[in-house]
């Protein structure tokens, strides 16, 4: 099982499994759909490896402070488990994906009272 985890902030991909891992697009293809090019996929063995690694991710993810919510997702993350089977005898390969989505929070300006910064911030994530 092979994880990854990203998130699009200020329209920026960041590879919250590498920072310095930057420049990252998002390709396709008809063999691989879409994808992000040289994102970090981290290879875990069981179910507790792959927490270990969300919560590396998740310790990298861009929050702030605003009036609404002391600790404010300020992006969008996508966490992605690729699954890859082969039985014994068999000469393919079965490929699964698991694609779980966190959509940054909606705070309207006039609630969150943000300024300056998370004011930019908030008009990107919408």
């Amino acid at each position: 099982m092979m994880v990854s985890y990203f998130e699009v902030y200020n329209e920026t991909i960041v590879d919250l499994l590498n920072r310095s891992n930057t420049g990252l697009e998002i390709r396709g293809s008809t063999k691989d759909g879409f994808y992000v090019d040289n994102l970090t996929e981290i290879p875990v063995e069981n179910a507790e490896k792959a927490m270990e690694v969300y919560t590396k991710g998740e310790n990298e993810r861009t929050y702030a402070s605003t009036n609404m919510n002391s600790n404010s997702s300020r992006s969008h993350v996508i966490l992605k488990l690729s699954i890859e089977t082969r039985y014994m005898h068999a000469i393919r390969s079965y490929k699964s994906n698991l694609v779980l989505v966190d959509l940054a929070g909606s705070e309207g300006l006039a609630h969150s009272k943000t300024q300056g910064r998370n004011q930019r911030e908030g008009r990107m994530i919408n």
